[in-house]
């Protein structure tokens, strides 16, 4: 992989399936010179997918310098190096969920929910028909094969277009009562005060009807005395 300026590599990693994973530096394209770059080759040499990693040239020289490569058992990729700023020298970590067919969704998320890594048209896809595409599932964390992820009675789309509610967490505002409860009773499911209002308004009314029971009860036990 080269380009019009140098560039180099510095260390290399193989997966399972043969796919060769580098790192190194690359100063032909990215945010600016001397960017990080990470490269994904097949075991018949194509190049499947390749990103950068840095700032804008501030005048220094390199600004990022990919040293090491690792994978886990996931295929995520983890590259750590020198970042160059001012003259001043810090690392980086960086962790990579490779997206072979680049429809946003990392190759390992879509093995693990059945979708198919080498296709990008999935990504637009709502499988549970919850009112989100697959990429908007990936984007917020929640199952793209389970329409209400946090089993709260409202759909994961519902929460994200409707409530504006957390389809992660059952309960949004930490109030004791299901995202879908609020919603049944009408209560506010973003605010822990909605139910104690109701509760001290229930409590009220208990009150002013007991008093006036007894108000009743009295007057009539003074009208039986005289």
């Amino acid at each position: 992989m080269g380009g019009s300026e140098n560039g180099g590599g510095s260390a290399i990693a193989l997966d399972g399936s043969g796919n060769v994973f580098i790192t190194g530096i690359n100063n032909s394209y990215g945010a600016g010179n001397g960017d990080a770059l990470v490269l994904k080759y097949d075991s018949f040499g194509n190049l499947l997918w390749e990103t950068t990693w840095g700032g804008s040239d501030d005048g220094s020289g390199e600004d990022g310098l990919g040293i090491a490569i690792a994978l886990d058992g996931s295929g995520n990729v983890f590259i750590t190096g020198d970042n160059y700023y001012s003259g001043q020298i810090d690392v980086f970590i960086l962790k990579y969920g490779v997206d072979t067919d680049g429809d946003g969704l990392s190759d390992d998320w879509e093995v693990k929910y059945g979708l198919n890594a080498t296709w990008s048209g999935d990504a637009s896809l709502d499988g549970d028909n919850d009112g989100l595409t697959n990429l908007e599932e990936y984007e917020i964390n929640v199952d793209p094969t389970d329409s209400d992820t946090d089993d709260d009675g409202l759909s994961d789309g519902d929460e994200v277009n409707n409530y504006q509610t957390d389809p992660r967490d059952s309960d949004t505002d930490g109030d004791g009562f299901r995202d879908g409860q609020e919603s049944q009773m009408g209560t506010d499911p973003l605010s822990e005060l909605s139910n104690l209002f109701i509760t001290i308004v229930i409590i009220i009314v208990i009150i002013i009807s007991v008093g006036a029971v007894s108000l009743v009860l009295t007057v009539k036990y003074r009208k039986k005395k005289e």
